[in-house]
């Protein structure tokens, strides 16, 4: 009865680690970020919004080749807003 409940443990264990990994899937979200001539904008903020209530999930500001990256973001639809001095 022991080495059952022990062998039951173990696979609830195990299942529920599982269930944890995928439930925390990520993904990288990167671009680059320009001006009208294609001329890239240095320090520009990036924000990661959710839709539904405008909390913020990630915050990034791009570098000098106007690129961004903003790694380990759950997976799921978002709003990208990007702001720059001197741009609408």
């Amino acid at each position: 009865m022991k080495k059952f409940a022990t062998t039951l443990f173990m696979v609830g264990w195990v299942l529920l680690s599982v269930s944890s990994v995928w439930a925390q899937s990520t993904v990288t979200v990167s671009g680059w970020i320009a001006d009208e001539n294609n001329e890239p904008l240095m320090a520009a903020t990036v924000v990661l919004l959710q839709p539904s209530d405008s909390v913020m999930v990630s915050f990034g500001i791009s570098n000098e080749a106007g690129g961004f990256t903003m790694a380990k973001v759950p997976t799921g639809d978002y709003i990208l807003q990007m702001a720059f001095m001197g741009f609408q």
